[in-house]
């Protein structure tokens, strides 16, 4: 089944992303190809030195998917003018979304808003850092609280409520690797099975992860972008996400994940079983990474994106194998609240 997943990412040049920018939007620009799992990102700088991204989405991309994160973003505009996020500027013929039909494919692109600061990536880790991302990921949060959307109820790999990838893709993995993937989504699943009546669920931004969180040069953060992986999931899952990309490397990740609940639970309120439900997400989030590089690589080799967590990934997956899961999500909540 065609999906954003199989399907080629767009490969328009820089000359074609200027046109494009110069048709529809009416200046002269300069652009830069940037990096992207699925999707084709420009940096474009105009003729008078504003700064934009045009982003060119996956040819299987649904609009809806689109709309969906434009309403998102404005939502969250109107409830927080001050939350650094991209927004969608229409162009000179009012359109947010325009089509572009190419080689017999049709691609949608819409032009955003930059946001500037230091990938969290390329930041050294701080205590202060860790626990001001939490509080940056509530604020988010409030702001998205009550957003609904059909296309939030799509199915989507990167849905930590879904579990259907995993199910079907794992056969990708070694062995050895498909059982600790398994393992996880069991562990995950048995705890949604006692407890699920208590793990609220809302929209999300759902990709909290050291590409997509901006920081300044004091560590602290400053904004966020990709709405691209929104969905109506568990509540918890959005701290969860920003907790697993901070832990893989991490020399402590239980200290690590402990600030960013406790500084997220600060700002938003999570039950005490949502607390303990977050290092299963967080063992999930990363058992779908390490299945979606697997699967992923194979159909594009040369996207090294792809595969950028996927050695981190596994070493804190077979370090956490071997934990009492029980333990640890009660050492978590003890640190968060």
């Amino acid at each position: 089944m065609r999906s954003v997943f199989n399907a080629p990412q767009p490969d328009f040049s820089i000359k074609e992303a200027a046109d494009i920018v110069h048709g529809h939007y009416r200046f002269s620009c300069t652009a830069e190809d940037l990096y992207s799992e699925r999707d084709q990102n420009f940096y474009i700088i105009s003729e008078n030195g504003g700064e934009y991204i045009l982003k060119i989405s996956n040819p299987a991309e649904d609009q809806s998917a689109l709309r969906m994160q434009i309403d998102c973003t404005e939502y969250i505009s109107d409830k927080d003018k001050d939350l650094n996020i991209p927004l969608t500027i229409k162009s000179t013929s009012g359109e947010d979304i325009i089509t572009l039909d190419r080689d017999g494919s049709t691609y949608y692109a819409r032009m955003v808003t930059f946001v500037s600061g230091i990938f969290l990536k390329d930041y050294a880790q701080s205590e202060d850092m860790l626990f001001n991302l939490g509080a940056f990921m509530a604020r988010l949060s409030r702001a998205m609280k009550g957003f609904e959307h059909p296309a939030a109820n799509r199915k989507f790999a990167w849905n930590l409520s879904q579990d259907d990838f995993i199910q079907h893709f794992s056969q990708e993995l070694k062995d050895d690797e498909r059982d600790i993937v398994r393992f996880f989504l069991h562990q995950a699943r048995a705890y949604h099975m006692d407890h699920g009546k208590d793990l609220p669920w809302a929209v999300i931004h759902n990709d909290g992860n050291d590409h997509n969180i901006l920081v300044n040069d004091l560590g602290k953060t400053t904004g966020i972008i990709d709405f691209g992986d929104m969905g109506y999931s568990y509540r918890a899952a959005e701290p969860a996400v920003a907790m697993a990309y901070v832990a893989i490397g991490a020399g402590d990740p239980l200290h690590c994940m402990g600030q960013v609940l406790k500084g997220y639970h600060e700002s938003f309120q999570l039950s005490e079983k949502e607390l303990k439900f977050a290092i299963y997400l967080v063992c999930l989030r990363l058992s779908i990474s390490v299945t979606m590089a697997a699967y992923r690589k194979k159909l594009f080799p040369q996207n090294e994106y792809i595969t950028v967590s996927e050695a981190p990934a596994w070493e804190f997956l077979r370090r956490m194998r071997h934990q009492n899961l029980d333990q640890f999500s009660e050492d978590l909540y003890d640190l968060a609240r």
